[in-house]
């Protein structure tokens, strides 16, 4: 008998692997060198200085804040997990950036990232 819990999540990851290394790669390129752009534009529009990891995890929060909303809705889980995978393939890029650096050793997310116990 099929595990229909495994099944789901296979499928999540699978179609996340498939938009992320299929249509999206075909459409903006590598994933890690778009969300370099991204976090360069956002850097020269607003003065920041945040990386392509930050920003892969500012579409997670994105996600997540949809799936609070619409917790069925396939779509948002199916790209928070392929902005997870971006998010661990830019760490693996940075890991020798200072703000990397920090996190590994330990930097508290919660301010790093102002996060509340409230949202």
């Amino acid at each position: 008998m099929e595990n229909t819990t495994n099944t789901r999540i296979k499928g999540i990851l699978d179609e996340a692997e498939e938009i992320l290394l299929g249509d999206r790669a075909e459409a903006y390129g590598d994933a890690v060198e778009n969300h370099e752009r991204i976090a360069a534009i956002y850097n020269a529009v607003t003065g920041s200085s945040i990386t392509a990891r930050d920003v892969a995890i500012m579409h997670v929060a994105t996600k997540l804040s949809r799936m609070r909303l619409n917790n069925a809705h396939r779509d948002s889980h199916v790209d928070a997990a392929a902005y997870i995978a971006i998010a661990f393939a830019c760490a693996d890029v940075d890991v020798g950036t200072a703000a990397n650096r920090m996190y590994l050793a330990g930097d508290d997310l919660s301010v790093r990232y102002n996060t509340h116990d409230d949202l």
